[in-house]
C-alpha cells in the first residue's frame, strides 16, 4: 500500500505535466479543469487526457518489467546458491 500511495504522487505529477504539455502553452490546468462542460476548454482537456491515457499505461508498464527482471535475477542466484552450499557426497 505505501508504494502504491507513493507511485501514484509521481504518476500523478508525471501526468499533470503530459495534460499540460498537450494543452496550448502558458495554458493553466486549474482553468482547464474549472472549465464549463462542453466548452472549448473542457473539450481541449478532454482531447489532452486522450493523448495523455496510453503515455501514462506505458510508462506503468516498465513496474512489471523491472520487477520480472528483478525475481528472476533472485531466483537463479537462489538456486545457485542453494547448490553451492550443499555438501558433496563424494568428499
Amino acid at each position: 500500500m505505501l508504494a502504491v500511495s507513493l507511485y501514484l504522487i509521481f504518476m500523478g505529477e508525471y501526468y499533470d505535466k503530459l495534460l499540460l504539455k498537450m494543452l496550448p502553452s502558458g495554458a493553466q490546468l486549474q482553468e482547464y479543469l474549472n472549465a464549463a462542460e462542453n466548452s472549448d476548454m473542457a473539450n481541449a482537456l478532454v482531447e489532452a487526457k486522450v493523448k495523455a491515457g496510453p503515455d501514462i499505461i506505458n510508462t506503468t508498464l516498465f513496474i512489471p518489467i523491472i520487477l520480472i527482471i528483478a525475481f528472476l535475477g533472485l531466483v537463479v542466484f537462489m538456486k545457485n546458491w542453494k547448490s553451492e552450499s550443499k555438501p558433496s557426497l563424494h568428499s
